[in-house]
């Protein structure tokens, strides 16, 4: 067995730099990388609290109609979950997505489905509306 094919093995497994004739332990390559930059510091909390929940249907032939539950406040953006909904609604061709109170669907099921549809819908938006 040849020390000198080894030696380079070994190096290239373990990310040495080159191995040496001598007995003297090996210098490790230099980093493949440049450090990762520090994040950047975090936003401040959204100081909104959520207080009701709203249910968003979204139709989108041919899939079956689902639902979601969420709240009143979009905690990404720290604004009100209406003032963003026509702007997160989908924008595919036939998609609509709507949105109602909670509280003006007892027992709706957000996990049936199709979804069924949403009684008092406050808005709609998307092409297939």
């Amino acid at each position: 067995m040849k020390i000198a094919p080894l030696c380079l093995s070994l190096a290239a497994l373990f990310g040495l730099a080159a191995c040496s004739a001598s007995t003297s332990t090996p210098t490790p390559a230099p980093p493949a990388h440049s450090p990762a930059p520090k994040a950047a510091a975090a936003a401040a909390p959204c100081k909104l609290k959520t207080t009701f929940n709203y249910i968003e249907r979204v139709v989108w032939p041919p899939q079956p109609a689902t639902a979601q539950e969420i709240g009143n406040i979009d905690l990404g953006n720290c604004t009100p979950t209406l003032q963003d909904f026509t702007e997160t609604a989908g924008t595919a061709q036939g998609e609509c997505t709507s949105i109602a109170l909670a509280s003006a669907n007892p027992g709706y099921n957000v996990n049936a489905s199709p979804a069924p549809r949403l009684h008092r819908v406050l808005m709609r938006a998307g092409p297939g509306c």
